[in-house]
């Protein structure tokens, strides 16, 4: 029986390369890469392909502009005084699951 020719496995392809990407983006923002994409995941911005990528300059920026106004408010200052607790409610009256007596008159009627 002959041998089976050994195959190489194909050698992977590279990432293609867009001139605007993550990084681009992470340096226009001032954060890291991995948070620039849990931006993008948030905004629904879909990849190209595998990865986030644009080809030109005004999707780039379109993109730049959504994450950007999509930038939280900055927290209010704390004051260092505590807020007072809230007093806890007051307990409502339980209903009784009592029978009523009847009166004299009723028990006599239903006799």
């Amino acid at each position: 029986m002959a041998k089976k020719p050994i195959t190489r496995a194909a050698e992977p392809e590279e990432p293609e390369s867009y001139p605007y990407n993550v990084e681009t983006l992470a340096k226009a923002l001032d954060l890291a890469p991995a948070s620039v994409r849990v931006k993008l995941r948030n905004a629904n911005i879909r990849k190209a392909g595998k990865m986030y990528g644009w080809e030109t300059k005004r999707e780039y920026e379109k993109v730049l502009a959504e994450l950007e106004s999509d930038e939280p408010a900055p927290a209010p200052a704390r004051s260092k005084k505590r807020a007072a607790p809230e007093p806890e409610p007051e307990p409502t009256k339980k209903r009784t699951t009592l029978r009523r007596k009847r009166s004299a008159e009723t028990e006599e009627a239903t006799a």
